[in-house]
């Protein structure tokens, strides 16, 4: 499988870019509230979402937040359409501590809401 990351080197022609679709997500860790004393204690530093255009798993530096944020208001970010994402938890190295599984999502016009995300540490 190729990894395209801010399209760089990617040929597929693949963008979720556009301006009708403002989506809203949150999540946690084992159940807990993701916050500053959470995120360091669970040793979780950012959140990334990734897009599954397969063959090709495609991460882009703005899908990616501070754990301690606990969520994402992503404002007219993208266009309308079904897309499989999946999330991951990362460590300060970048390395995933948890992920989840890919999900279908169909973004419409306005703000979709995808809920909250639970990462489980193993």
């Amino acid at each position: 499988m190729t990894l395209c990351v801010d399209q760089a080197g990617c040929q597929q022609g693949f963008s979720p870019w556009g301006d009708d679709a403002t989506v809203v997500l949150t999540w946690t860790i084992d159940g807990i509230a993701a916050d500053e004393a959470s995120c360091t204690s669970l040793g979780g530093d950012q959140v990334r979402m990734s897009i599954n255009r397969e063959p090709v798993d495609w991460f882009d530096s703005r899908l990616q937040w501070d754990c301690e944020d606990g969520g994402a208001y992503m404002d007219s970010m993208f266009r309308t359409g079904d897309f499989h994402v999946r999330w991951d938890l990362l460590d300060a190295s970048g390395e995933p501590l948890a992920s989840t599984q890919w999900v279908s999502v169909q973004l419409a016009d306005g703000e979709n809401a995808l809920g909250t995300v639970d990462f489980n540490l193993p």
